[in-house]
């Protein structure tokens, strides 16, 4: 029988509350990672907007009120840069697949809702009268005998674009023009098809309820589906898509358990009619437009108001609310829930230190005018 060796003189893991083995308190590659994912994508500064984004479909509306005052939030933390990160990624291969599967005719990868104005300063302005400008991709590159092969990125500001909906006002039709800033991941306008899709990296639980895996199959979030449908009004998109990429895909045991074949295992899409859903899509737009009208024009903050909750949230720091109703001259309570939005949204301290309700917003408190609609 063999003889174990004795290695009780190894290093082991500190030994921490929970048991077994640990990993380090702290990580090389972390911080590493998420700072030239930084580098890569950006931080865009906080700034406020006249108009609205589809991405902020059903976002609750106090939200939609510091996004259009330009209210700081707090900055994404490390986790969150990480997901992003690889939605991104995903993003940029799938469009150049797209472009080659139907080529530029075919489909518009990040396809803008605005129009893009050349902001000319010094760096991208002519060096002498002989300067001739050209447009290679986004940069300008200048040509001529006295000042060859110079070049600079070109610099755009984003003007929204309008879309005129029709909504009824004390039961009478009304026009509302709605400015618009945004993107829709790919829009397809072939023969065959038309349609503009979001499409999402989701982890393994959400992807697991969406398709079904546990329950009844809940499909894509709501609010993916909405952003699609407004690039598909805009565009006159006949139908509206999503599709889930699920970070961790299914195992075998259960795809085979459930049914599903090798590609449900890890990507799932849906497709429907936008007519199906245009009036609920055209009413968001509004909402989202009053909101950022409440602000601008009254300087206020909008109540912690979030579609499909019946009342206003009361408790930001949980998402918690509660929905009563007086019997008999009693209060009693009809419903309550908790909405899961709260817990990630960037200007919760800012929230619940506000209140409740239509309140103004502090001055000091944005990044460009605070008094903007005050």
């Amino acid at each position: 029988m063999a003889i174990k060796k004795d290695r009780s003189e190894l290093p082991t893991s500190k030994p921490k509350a929970g048991g077994g083995w640990q990993p380090d308190e702290e990580t090389i590659f972390g911080p590493l990672l998420i700072n030239a994912f930084k580098e890569m994508e950006g931080e865009r500064p906080d700034k406020e907007r006249h108009y609205v984004s589809p991405s902020n479909a059903l976002s609750c509306a106090r939200q939609l009120s510091y996004r259009a005052a330009g209210t700081p939030g707090k900055p994404m933390e490390p986790s969150g840069w990480w997901v992003t990160s690889l939605g991104k990624f995903v993003h940029r291969v799938l469009e150049d697949a797209l472009l080659d599967e139907f080529g530029p005719e075919g489909c518009t990868p990040e396809a803008m809702i605005g129009t893009k104005v050349p902001l000319l300063d010094d760096e991208h302005a002519p060096q002498c009268e002989q300067c001739q400008r050209q447009m290679v991709a986004d940069i300008a590159e200048w040509y001529c005998e006295f000042h060859p092969d110079e070049s600079a990125p070109m610099k755009y500001r984003v003007e929204p674009e309008i879309l005129t909906l029709t909504v009824m006002v004390d039961g009478e039709p009304t026009q509302v023009d709605v400015p618009i800033i945004g993107y829709g991941d790919i829009w397809i306008h072939t023969d065959e098809i038309s349609k503009v899709t979001d499409y999402k990296t989701v982890g393994g639980y959400g992807y697991k309820m969406a398709i079904g895996e546990r329950g009844e199959a809940e499909g894509p979030k709501r609010d993916a589906l909405f952003q699609a449908a407004i690039g598909a009004r805009f565009f006159g998109a006949r139908d509206v898509s999503v599709v889930n990429l699920a970070r961790d895909a299914l195992s075998v045991a259960i795809a085979q358990r459930k049914g599903f074949d090798e590609w449900r295992r890890f990507i799932s899409e849906w497709t429907v009619p936008l007519d199906s859903i245009v009036e609920e899509v055209e009413a968001e737009l509004v909402r989202m437009w009053r909101v950022n009208r409440l602000w601008h024009e009254e300087g206020l903050l909008a109540a912690r108001r979030v579609p499909g909750v019946p009342v206003e949230i009361s408790n930001p720091k949980t998402g918690g609310w509660a929905q009563k109703e007086e019997v008999d001259g009693k209060e009693r309570l009809v419903a309550s829930g908790e909405f899961w939005g709260c817990s990630y949204c960037a200007w919760q301290d800012s929230c619940i230190a506000a209140g409740p309700g239509r309140v103004p917003l502090p001055n000091g408190t944005t990044q460009d005018d605070p008094g903007a609609g005050t």
